[in-house]
């Protein structure tokens, strides 16, 4: 019988995308390709779960959830907004201006999520 340790490398190295054939998790945990396959089977929502825990961490260790992203792409809408307000338009085209601050808003919109 294999310890609890093993199972959890087990899911582990599956959560990160390795593959259970024999050549891979089975050769680093010594396990056969039969209990891989049996463990795949009895563990894929333990699996599941870790994976959905690594992205999450993923996702907020890069800014990449939706209020982050609402935040950021609220800022620059603001300071386009200024821009416009104070702008003499030497530098820039009032066209140019006014299609940065379109797809500034455009991708604020893009995040919007209505109430259900």
């Amino acid at each position: 019988m294999k310890s609890e340790a093993t199972k959890q490398k087990f899911i582990q190295l599956r959560a990160e995308g390795l593959s259970y054939v024999y050549a891979k998790i089975g050769e680093q945990l010594n396990i056969s390709k039969g209990t891989c396959s049996k463990w795949e089977d009895q563990l894929t929502d333990e699996i599941a779960d870790l994976k959905k825990d690594h992205l999450q961490e993923l996702y907020e260790e890069y800014g990449m959830q939706k209020e982050a992203r609402i935040k950021a792409l609220g800022k620059v809408l603001n300071k386009i907004d200024d821009a416009i307000d104070d702008a003499d338009f030497s530098a820039m085209t009032p066209a140019q201006l006014l299609d940065a601050r379109l797809k500034y808003q455009k991708a604020l919109n893009n995040e919007y999520v209505p109430n259900y």
